[in-house]
Formats: C-alpha cells, structure tokens, sequence
C-alpha cells in the first residue's frame, strides 16, 4: 500500500455527522430490507442495525415470524412517523425531535377570554404546530410499541419544552393523545395536556383556533377535569367559544354544547354574568339557571360568599386521602403533600389547622421537581418555633411561630411581577400582617420542571388539618 492508499484511509475515518452518516447507512448497498409505511412511504434500513437497538424488532426480524423471510415489511406508522423512527435508531436522534418555533399570533394581554365571535380560518402556522404535536404523540406511540424507552423519553422532553413556550398547543396535545384509541398508552399526552391547562389557564386559552378545533369528547374531558385551576366563568366562556365555532356554529355543535353546559357549577359565577352572559348564550335551560339563583339568593341571606375562583378537586393528603394527615411514628421525619396541581404561576394561598402539635411542626412547600427520596431539596418550611429551613437546613429565625389550635395562612406568590421575585408569606393570627418567609421563590420554579405543592413536615405524633386553598391571582 502507497501512501496516497494510507492518506485516503484515515480521510475515510473522519468524524461523520449524525445526518450523513444517516445518509450513508440508508444506501442501497449497505440495506438489506424495505420498511413500507401505511401512507406507502418506503425507507430503506439494515435489518441488524435495527434488531440490535430493539427486542420487539429482533423477534420480528430474526424471529419466527413473516418478517423474518420478507425484504419488504409492511410497518404500521405513516412514513413521517416511520422515518423518524429509522433515523433515532441510526442516529439516537431524529429531526422530528428537534425544536422548531411557533408564535401565536392570535394571543393577547387580557386575563379574560374575549367575547365569542366568528373566528378567522386556522393559519399554516397554526396547522404546521398541530402537525407536529400529533406526530411527536405517533412517534411515541411507535416508541413504546417498539420497547424503546428512551425515545419515549426524549419526545416527552421535546413535548414538555414545546408547550413551556406555547401552552395553547396543550390541546391539540389533548386531542391527539384522544385520536390515539384507548389500546395505545396516552400517558404522556394526557398527564402533558393536562398540566399545562390546570396550571397555565390563561396561556392556553388565548388562541382561538386551538379551541374551535377541539372535539366533543376531548371539550368535555377538560370540563369535567377535577384539578383545573379554571373558574367557572372561563369555563363557560370556553364552551361558548366552542359552540360559536370558526363559521358561527352549527345547531348540532350548539346542541353539543347546551348538553356540556351539565358540567358547568352556574351557582358560581356572578349574578351579573349569569344574568347577562350566561342567559343570553341560549346554552342553559331555565330551570339550571333558576337552581343557580335560588342557591345564589340563599347564600346571600346567610351572608355567605361563594368562592369565585374555588377548585372542584377535593382537598385532602396524599398520606391519608383525607383533608387530615397524621404523623404517628415517634422521633420519625415524615413529610406530607397535598393532593394538588404543581402551583407554578400566579398566587396561592391555603390554611392549616394544627389540631395536634408535634414535638416538631413545619408548615411549607415541596418543589416537586427537585424532591429526593429524603426530601431534602427543594423544600421551604417554617417550624412551630419560627425557623426558617430552606431545603431542610435551619437558616434563621423570625422569632413568630405557632401553637396547638393555631390556624396558620401561608401564601405564595410566583406572578412574573410579584415583589422580591415571588415570597411564600404566612399568617399565623386572623387579621394579622403576613410575615415574610422566603423571597426569589419564583427562580425556584424556573429553575427545573415541576412546581410547588403544600407540604407539611411532622415529626412524631401530630395533626394537620387543611382548611382551603385557593387561587387569589393568575
């Protein structure tokens, strides 16, 4: 061998991107089967390379199946979804997964949906975001068929990222997790979908066309959802919209909607807008609306206040599936959270009762993203001697803290304009000044996914009882 033959074989052995070597493997020379998509895509793949990286395709390719003799397989999946697949076992990537923008250009500043009206015809931009969303849930959907957890990862990462900047997509996530058919894992589609409704309300009802376009049974999953964050109003509104549609509606959309309106608590919304909004809509009997009143009028001669903005979830710990959590073991650390959404934007703010003080009491939040087995991270807690512990670590004391019987009020505020960069606050006597606990609470929640939960940490016996909770602000 001369030294031009040398030369051409160490250029050979240069580092290759992933997409051309890609290129390269997908030859016709170095493939040896045909995979066929349902749309008739064909996309060329060495049957060892693709045996190696998943079992589910080892059995079916060297296995005794029909796959095993045939040069071209029929794959279930369109060619997108078939294609992407290729690439991430090739490459451990696809250009599916990589991030794309797109700006909604239909949203607006307000905190309330505005009035129902024709709507504007869906953009490209609009199709486009869609197109993705439903792909990346086929993708994953291809991922767990074919035992491949990683992908299934990294698409739930890509998916979570997507709706970070643009939570009105969380229902087109919604709906094609729904178009998926029950025989195929949605987890991911709905737990996503969900959070992003429950916790981000305004940003995902500011686009118009992201609405119009939902289904029935996709509308009435979010209606009847028990951890949404969403005041009746809204939700009213929300169906109204809906039942407009892009061309003004139809009567079997509207009849649709009047059948939904079940699921709306009317007995919450202000008797301005039920008189005015509400009744206007045609969407309601009269009978609803004449309940609603008389449960209305009967709250105002008790001199009662229904919450506006009161949740439908039922307030109790995850310990003890009641609204009381207990900490019998002696001398043991427990930390208990509230059943509750991840609490990432806006203000809250709820009540404990301590019906029995422990030897050691702390009242707080647990950041759900940074917690370790022992809690350790992402705590922020205030004892009964009125110490501070950020992450479980005593850091000061503020010399006011609480007794048997002391009903104890802590807010959090993680609005993008809150004072000191978002405080958790805790009131510890009626009517009383809250007391400053711990500021820059909102970097917190930036910092890694997740959010805030209600969490108190017992040790030995002791009672908590939660009293409310509720969101004061968007």
């Amino acid at each position: 061998m001369d030294m031009s033959d040398e030369r051409m074989e160490q250029d050979d052995d240069e580092e290759v991107p992933c997409d051309k070597l890609l290129s390269v493997m997908l030859q016709d020379e170095l493939s040896d089967i045909t995979l066929k998509a349902s749309d008739g895509v064909e996309v060329l793949a060495c049957r060892a390379v693709l045996a190696a990286k998943s079992k589910v395709l080892r059995k079916m390719l060297y296995g005794n199946f029909v796959e095993a003799s045939h040069r071209t397989i029929q794959i279930g999946y369109e060619g997108v979804i078939l294609t992407a697949l290729v690439e991430y076992i090739y490459t451990d990537t696809a250009s599916l997964l990589k991030r794309t923008t797109h700006k909604n250009s239909n949203n607006n500043n307000n905190d309330t949906l505005p009035a129902p009206q024709q709507q504007p015809e869906p953009t490209e931009a609009y199709h486009a975001a869609t197109r993705r969303v439903q792909n990346l849930v086929k993708l994953n959907a291809a991922g767990t068929y074919f035992n491949l957890p990683r992908l299934c990862e990294k698409v739930r990462k890509e998916l979570s990222a997507w709706l970070k900047t643009n939570p009105e997509l969380s229902f087109a996530l919604l709906e094609a997790g729904k178009e998926q058919g029950p025989s195929v894992p949605n987890e991911i589609s709905f737990d996503l979908a969900l959070y992003h409704i429950r916790n981000n309300t305004q940003g995902v009802i500011k686009d118009p066309n992201m609405i119009v376009q939902l289904s029935s049974p996709v509308l009435e999953m979010i209606l009847t959802d028990q951890k949404h964050t969403m005041n009746e109003m809204d939700l009213f509104q929300l169906l109204q919209w809906w039942a407009q549609g892009i061309d003004g509606g139809d009567l079997d959309r509207i009849d649709t909607a009047r059948t939904l309106s079940q699921h709306i608590r009317l007995e919450l919304i202000d008797p301005v807008n039920l008189s005015t909004v509400v009744t206007e809509s045609g969407l309601v009997s009269e009978s609803r609306l004449c309940e609603a009143y008389k449960v209305l009028a009967l709250a105002a001669h008790a001199n009662m206040v229904l919450p506006k903005k009161q949740f439908r979830l039922e307030l109790k710990w995850l310990d003890s599936q009641s609204d009381v959590v207990t900490s019998p073991a002696v001398n043991t650390h427990e930390v208990k959270l509230l059943d509750y959404p991840e609490m990432t934007s806006g203000t809250f703010q709820w009540c404990c009762e301590l019906e029995e003080l422990c030897n050691y009491t702390w009242l707080g939040v647990q950041h759900t993203g940074m917690q370790d087995a022992n809690f350790d991270d992402g705590c922020f807690f205030y004892s009964h001697a009125g110490t501070l512990y950020p992450n479980r670590t005593s850091s000061s004391t503020i010399g006011f803290g609480f007794a048997p019987g002391s009903k104890v009020t802590l807010t959090l505020d993680l609005r993008a304009d809150a004072d000191q960069g978002g405080t958790l606050t805790a009131t510890v006597v009626e009517g009383g000044a809250p007391i400053t606990l711990f500021t820059n609470m909102r970097q917190e929640v930036l910092n890694c996914e997740g959010g805030f939960v209600p969490a108190a940490w017992l040790k030995s016996p002791g009672r908590v009882r939660i009293l409310f909770v509720k969101k004061l602000y968007d």
